[in-house]
């Protein structure tokens, strides 16, 4: 049998094992999950026992029941307990001010670039709340079972920030979680609210875009201005030069800049 840090183990893997996977795959493990109330890991193990037929493995799973260490229930069982500690009152999830309230126990704070982070890590649907499902699902993913564990992580997440690929991601995640599901765009004031926490650290023309954001555009932000706006950092990092960008020496940019 698997012991309890076997499953700590397979959790650490879960999120390179299903970026592994085709679409077809991934809507498998999905569907296992569902049906057998199991974490990732696990469902991921037992497809592939049964060469990924889905009606196979549910039904040994059922057939053949596993120790719940070996399912990621016990994880899973931690992950819900630690949620029920900060989740709001009359509903089931974090709102921001129970989100803030967590991440005070993890060293964070909302205002905190890894806050963010933390947010694209667990798939979160709505900026600054945080579902039952986003927590033991995504925790689940990154290995982490209890309030330590989830403390051991966060030097991870602010590493994380550092790495282009993940800083490049979650820049793009934040847009589509702090806009309305009903529109494609950022009102002014909250994009420039987050880009000052996105960018204020090391991009030194941050106040002037916000000042120019707020005196002069006073429009909205759509997805494409804001995917722009990391480019265009990116890049004034190597070019520090305004004289350039927009000209044929440099690049075309949006009609925003």
């Amino acid at each position: 049998a698997i012991t309890a840090g076997g499953c700590l183990c397979f959790g650490i893997l879960a999120r390179s094992q299903m970026d592994r996977l085709r679409k077809d795959q991934k809507e498998k493990v999905t569907s296992f999950m569902g049906f057998t109330n199991t974490m990732e890991t696990y469902a991921i193990k037992q497809l592939k026992k049964f060469n990924w037929n889905a009606e196979a493995a549910i039904a040994d799973y059922f057939d053949n029941p596993p120790s719940w260490e070996e399912t990621g229930v016990v994880q899973a069982s931690k992950l819900d307990a630690l949620f029920d500690e900060f989740k709001d009152m009359k509903e089931d999830k974090m709102s921001p001010e129970a989100f803030d309230k967590f991440l005070s126990k993890i060293g964070l704070t909302i205002d905190d670039i890894a806050a963010l982070m933390l947010l694209y890590k667990l798939d979160a649907k709505e900026m600054f709340v945080v579902s039952r499902q986003d927590f033991v699902t995504g925790f689940g993913k990154l290995g982490c079972s209890d309030l330590a564990d989830i403390k051991k992580y966060v030097p991870k997440l602010k590493a994380a920030l550092k790495d282009t690929n993940e800083y490049r991601a979650m820049f793009r995640f934040v847009f589509n979680i702090a806009k309305m599901s009903t529109v494609k765009f950022l009102d002014v004031e909250t994009a420039s609210s987050l880009l000052e926490t996105l960018m204020g650290h090391d991009f030194k023309l941050m106040s002037d875009l916000s000042e120019f954001l707020h005196s002069v555009w006073k429009k909205t932000i759509n997805k494409d201005q804001w995917n722009m706006f990391y480019d265009f950092s990116v890049s004034y990092k190597t070019v520090p030069d305004l004289k350039k960008f927009g000209s044929d020496e440099g690049v075309m940019w949006t009609s925003l800049l």
